[in-house]
């Protein structure tokens, strides 16, 4: 009789899942005041301020879980940080992404008028053979 094996998954993260837990984690540290070994910031404390379960932070961080869009959403806004940069990477000002995302709300063909109103104003400079 043979044994059987089993494997592990192996753990892959992706670039998005790393920025929002760099984020989390600075969060934490920053929290932490002189001399003392814990802050206000928890995993727990976290998870309940985005409505979601005590342990949700812990499973998405150390078991790899995969927070839903709506979570992702919620910690950006209660951690202050812009989903552009969590998902892209991408570092913009809270004006620009309040533009983005009325931009975002508009029926499609609204948002591709807007484009081409934009593309008006400033043509984009033509690469130079």
């Amino acid at each position: 009789m043979m044994a059987r094996v089993c494997y592990k998954p192996i753990m892959v993260r992706t670039d998005w899942e790393n920025r929002l837990i760099e984020v989390i984690e600075a969060k934490i540290r920053e929290s932490v005041p002189p001399g003392k070994r814990r802050g206000t910031i928890t995993y727990r404390s976290l998870s309940l301020a985005i409505g979601r379960a005590p342990g949700y932070i812990h499973g998405f961080i150390k078991s790899g879980k995969e927070p839903s869009l709506d979570s992702v959403v919620r910690l950006c806004d209660e951690l202050g940080v812009s989903m552009s940069y969590v998902l892209w990477g991408l570092a913009i000002s809270p004006q620009d992404e309040a533009l983005l995302k009325r931009v975002a709300a508009l029926p499609r063909d609204a948002q591709l008028k807007f484009v081409d109103f934009l593309k008006s104003l400033s043509p984009v400079p033509q690469a130079v053979e």
